[in-house]
Formats: C-alpha cells, structure tokens, sequence
C-alpha cells in the first residue's frame, strides 16, 4: 500500500470530483469537435490517473529531499521536476497517437491538478482560520 498524506488524499478526491465534472460539461461540446463520448472520457481517465501518480512521485519526492542536504536535495529536486515534466510530455504524445484516447480530454486529466490544488488550498486555509 501507498502512503500518502491526508493533504494528497484530499487532492486526489478533488481532483476526480472536478474530473467527472469536466467530463460532464465536455459532453455538451464534444460533439461540435468531432470527438466521441468514450474517447473524450477515456482522455480524462489516462490524464487524471497520471495525475495521481504524478502527485505520489512528487510527494515521494519532497519527502526525500527534506532528508537530504541542500546541494542534494536541490538536485534531486531538478531530476524529479524534470522526470515528471518528461512524463507528461511522454503520456501527450501517446494521447496523439492513440486514436481511442482523446487529446483534448487527456489535457484536460493532466491539468486538473491545478484547479485542485487550488481548492484544497482554499479548503485547507478556511479550516484554520475557524
């Protein structure tokens, strides 16, 4: 079993409620694109699930580096930003090569990490101020 703070558990949940619900509103606009309902949504199921595993490698990450002194951690750091960026790149060009899988709904998977980082943010500075 993976362990992962409260904080990443939180984002995780966010980031698939925001998932199905840009799912949802996608469907009213796909149609116009030319994209079908399965491949869309399979485009947010890769892209949300690299999402998650994107998240849990950078936790591991910042979990290491705090262990580390400064010179290394600051280039363990570059190494994991760059791998996870490289990744990324890695997992939108399979998205433009696979036919099943929409690009636009893949984007859209790997970008909800911000949006929900955001509201966990809000969530979590509303909790302490009370």
């Amino acid at each position: 079993m993976i362990k992962i703070s409260d904080t990443a558990k939180k984002l995780i949940i966010t980031m698939l409620i925001l998932s199905v619900c840009a799912f949802a509103i996608g469907l009213a606009f796909i149609s116009r694109l030319n994209i079908s309902a399965l491949s869309y949504g399979l485009g947010i199921v890769v892209g949300y699930a690299f999402s998650v595993f994107k998240l849990i490698l950078m936790e591991r990450s910042l979990n290491r580096s705090v262990e580390m002194d400064k010179q290394n951690a600051q280039s363990y750091a570059r190494l994991q930003y760059t791998m996870r960026y490289f990744l990324t790149l890695i997992v939108l060009v399979g998205a433009v090569f696979i036919k099943e899988i929409s690009l636009l709904g893949t984007i859209i998977g790997v970008a909800i990490v911000q949006p929900a980082a955001y509201i966990v943010g809000v969530m979590e500075n509303r909790k302490k101020s009370k």
